[in-house]
């Protein structure tokens, strides 16, 4: 089972061809949209390509079934809506991450670093996944990213300045510092230095920490060393329903249609604080919603996720057949009939072993491939079945099966 990694991602002005046309990315200031933003790229998506939008892991939008023909008017309808940056090379390298559920000090520091990341040119020089995340530790799951901050409390050191948790790679080193955005910078720039090493050039940060150690990223970054917090889990990635104020609107399996973001933008609009946040589990999350339970029930009746119990959110899919050149199976369509069946943990549907849905291991995941379907318990796509050859039908037996 195999399946052709990409070494680089798409971005607003380097598109992706895939099997329904080019794909494109767009990633608002900060993850967030105005209602008028979202119509806004609802609109150019129904226009200029097959009205098809997903949300990432890295929680920017994924518009797909482009053509070279309407790629132009597509990005100038994104940087006239302000979503994007008109420099590509600024765009290429804007990979932030925010939480939805960030507040205003916090945005306040994410905006000082979207600053510096547009300005600082020598940033060109990273790794084109290299990636930044920033949000409040009572997140609903952990952000991932190269570089992440964490806001923990208030201390009371530097008049009360916030403490921050910063986590390097897979976030088995971190550090704690009271000056987020130049602690931020200083690992940044000790990264590129350690990368310049002759013979280095390590793609991700994990392995530059691997390779030299946490003293030499955190040198100079005002950061004293702390415990790590536990890994993730193979738990549900993908949220729904009220956090306090809050009400994230699940898009099933990430994917959502023209109309159903211009439905959550009228739904913003009527119950919440007419804007739009991104998140990378598969959710648009609304602010200082005024009545979620008349939100959740518009919200389900657009074909959104509106309950944290819905069963669809332990299942993750890729678009699959025939929306995916790589793709063996019509691995979301799947995905939903299994959904439909009482399931043991989570489950991931992959049409292929890159495992682009779901890069860290579930429960059960499913691997199509050209004699079906593979099962690999406890792990990833890339990792050895378990069992080959597996029919849908048989697949809903077997995970059947597992929960007697």
């Amino acid at each position: 089972m195999t399946g052709r990694v990409r070494g680089w991602c798409p971005s607003l002005f380097e598109p992706m061809g895939s099997g329904d046309g080019l794909l494109v990315r767009v990633k608002p200031p900060l993850g967030r949209m105005s209602a008028a933003g979202a119509r806004a790229i609802a609109a150019a998506a129904r226009t200029f390509g097959n009205g098809q939008i997903e949300i990432t892991n890295r929680g920017a939008l994924q518009v797909r079934g482009l053509r070279q023909a309407s790629l132009q008017p597509f990005q100038a309808a994104v940087l006239a809506a302000g979503l994007a940056s008109a420099d590509p090379a600024i765009e290429r390298r804007r990979n932030l991450l925010v939480s939805p559920f960030a507040m205003p000090t916090e945005a306040a520091v994410a905006t000082e670093l979207e600053h510096w990341i547009g300005e600082d040119k020598a940033l060109a020089t990273l790794p084109s996944k290299f990636g930044f995340a920033l949000g409040p530790a009572h997140d609903p799951q952990p952000l991932l990213a190269d570089v992440r901050l964490t806001s923990l409390a208030i201390t009371g050191r530097d008049h009360g300045a916030a403490l921050w948790r910063i986590s390097l790679g897979d976030g088995k080193i971190v550090g704690v510092t009271d000056a987020p955005a130049a602690a931020v910078a200083a690992v940044v720039h000790n990264f590129i230095r350690l990368s310049a090493a002759p013979g280095q050039g390590p793609r991700r940060m994990a392995e530059l920490v691997r390779d030299f150690g946490a003293d030499a990223l955190f040198a100079g970054a005002g950061v004293e060393l702390a415990t790590a917090p536990s890994a993730p889990t193979e738990g549900s990635s993908a949220i729904a329903g009220a956090f306090g104020d809050r009400f994230a609107l699940g898009l099933p399996f990430g994917a959502a249609s023209a109309g159903q973001i211009e439905i959550s933008a009228d739904l913003a609009e009527r119950f919440a604080a007419a804007d739009v946040r991104l998140s990378p589990w598969r959710a648009l999350v609304l602010s200082a919603v005024s009545d979620a339970g008349m939100l959740a029930m518009e919200a389900r009746a657009a074909g959104l996720i509106a309950d944290s119990t819905d069963p669809r959110l332990s299942v993750s899919a890729c678009p699959g057949a025939p929306a995916c050149a790589s793709a063996h199976a019509a691995s979301r369509a799947d995905a939903a009939a299994l959904a439909a069946h009482p399931l043991p943990g989570t489950l991931h549907v992959s049409g292929c072993a890159k495992g682009c849905a779901h890069p860290t291991p579930a429960t059960f995941t499913l691997v199509a491939a050209d004699d079906g379907y593979g099962l690999v318990r406890h792990g990833r796509a890339g990792d050895p079945p378990q069992a080959r050859g597996l029919t849908l039908e048989t697949a809903v037996r077997l995970l059947a099966a597992e929960t007697q």
